[in-house]
């Protein structure tokens, strides 16, 4: 009689995020590894992920939507005008790009082993991830702004991502730029 597993796919999830945010890296996670430390076999573990790439994603898309549903929840906490205001608008994007720092922090040694490398199989991710943060992005703007700027919401999806992934730059270096850009540029 087959062996029924518990909750495998959760779990080599959990042994996958142990790896990528422990000690290890990405270089170190490997199926086999995995497989071991679940008590699974190296094919149970491939029937649930395909790859070494699609477990690693799973893992970090995982925390990505549980950072998000957080974002979210601390937005609508948040006092608000009955119509979106620029100052709406400017705290709902503050709170994406600390969930950006958070993220980028949390896997930083996953993209410093990416650096450099041929990632232009991660432009459909790259376009993926901003297609959801532009339909964020849309939710803080008004309609005028959008019909006035098409493009802007891609624009400042773009914008967060950059200098939300960047150690470098604080949110309060980018926040006038933004102000007056949904302002329409005025002083």
């Amino acid at each position: 009689m087959p062996k029924i597993l518990e909750q495998p796919r959760e779990k080599i999830l959990d042994a996958a995020r142990k790896r990528l945010l422990g000690s290890g890296s990405y270089a170190t996670l490997t199926i086999r590894s995995i497989a071991k430390e679940c008590g699974f076999s190296v094919g149970t573990v491939y029937n649930y992920f395909p790859s070494k790439d699609h477990l690693a994603a799973s893992v970090m898309m995982e925390d990505w939507r549980s950072l998000y549903a957080q974002v979210q929840e601390r937005y609508y906490e948040m006092p608000k005008q009955e119509q979106p205001t620029v100052d709406d608008a400017i705290a709902g994007m503050r709170l994406l790009f600390e969930m950006f720092r958070i993220f980028s922090i949390r896997y930083s040694n996953v993209f410093a082993e990416y650096e450099g490398k041929g990632i232009a199989g991660l432009r459909p991710y790259h376009l993926r991830l901003i297609g959801r943060i532009e339909m964020s992005v849309r939710r803080l703007l008004t309609e005028e702004q959008i019909a006035k700027e098409p493009f802007l919401p891609t624009f400042l999806a773009e914008t967060l991502l950059h200098f939300g992934a960047d150690e470098h730059t604080q949110y309060d270096q980018i926040q006038g730029i933004l102000r007056r850009t949904l302002e329409g540029g005025r002083e």
